[in-house]
């Protein structure tokens, strides 16, 4: 385990770390920070004064990050609407204002292609249609659920909410906007859904109870397994399909870092890190064999080999 140090601090949120091609993010006292990726694989263990963060930002109370469209757009959830930033100047494009009173929760951004869908507090889903960082607009808001929307994946077929009281929606993504017809409503745990990975028919899914779901979206009961990972909530998870294996790393309150290999229809746990008075806030496999772990309030990321 190597130890990067950082010029800033990851707040305490949930799934509190992200990346695209070009850049790692997470948001720090209200700002949003961010350095290169490729700095994880050079041979420095001090990036600080490769830092930097997005300006303006400080005026609005952040809830979460997600870079969509390839990387071109960094999308930011806050307590007065929601904010487009190209990522090559870092520049704002596009502020969608809420005049309605909402709030916005844990890591309700997805994206696919041009489209971008952001779920609230009300339960209703917002999607944008980004056919470039030039031109972005609303293109609906739909009802998705009756309680607060916590979480959204998505890819070609298929639109994941997950929600405050643990349900799992699953929609036909293409026919959503027309339709808003739910394909499957998972037994709920009464516990919020803090994260949703979506690898093609699989979905991996992080509650607050400590749990992970697993799903294949193909079959008609898709719920697949359920796994007590974690004696607390858990904070952050993230996925990556390695060969015919996917690699699930989660990291919860209970202050470890797991790592799970699902093969075959069968989970395992391949390894267990514990981050002894520590508050965990973030996990990523921003390079592939690079695990990736957030602490609040310290200057520093966790790289694990995998």
């Amino acid at each position: 385990m190597r130890v990067l140090s950082t010029a800033h601090s990851p707040s305490l949120m949930f799934c509190n770390l992200h990346s695209d091609e070009d850049y790692v993010y997470f948001i720090s006292r209200n700002i949003i920070s961010y350095f290169p990726r490729k700095s994880l694989i050079n041979e420095s263990l001090n990036i600080s004064n490769e830092c930097k963060v997005i300006e303006r930002v400080s005026e609005y109370t952040i809830k979460n990050i997600k870079p969509c469209l390839n990387g071109k757009l960094l999308v930011a959830t806050t307590n007065k609407g929601v904010l487009f930033y190209e990522t090559k100047l870092m520049t704002l494009m596009f502020f969608h204002k809420v005049e309605r009173e909402i709030s916005f929760y844990y890591t309700a951004i997805a994206s696919i292609e041009s489209k971008i869908y952001v779920g609230d507090s009300n339960g209703q889903l917002t999607c944008f249609d980004a056919k470039s960082i030039e031109d972005i607009k609303l293109d609906w808001t739909k009802q998705a659920a009756y309680s607060p929307i916590t979480s959204v994946g998505c890819n070609d077929r298929y639109l994941i909410i997950g929600t405050g009281n643990g349900d799992i929606k699953i929609f036909d993504r293409p026919t959503f906007a027309e339709t808003s017809n739910c394909h499957n409503v998972t037994d709920n745990l009464q516990f919020p859904v803090v994260g949703i990975v979506l690898l093609g028919n699989v979905a991996i899914t992080a509650f607050a109870s400590g749990h992970i779901r697993v799903y294949n979206l193909v079959y008609k009961e898709p719920k697949q397994m359920e796994v007590a990972a974690h004696s607390l909530p858990i904070n952050a998870i993230d996925a990556f399909l390695k060969g015919e294996d996917i690699l699930i790393a989660t990291a919860s309150e209970d202050t470890y870092v797991l790592l799970w290999k699902l093969s075959k229809g069968k989970i395992e746990l391949i390894s267990s890190e514990k981050y002894k008075d520590n508050i965990l806030t973030g996990v990523g496999f921003i390079h592939e064999n690079i695990l990736t772990v957030a602490v609040y309030e310290k200057k520093k990321l966790y790289l694990i080999d995998v």
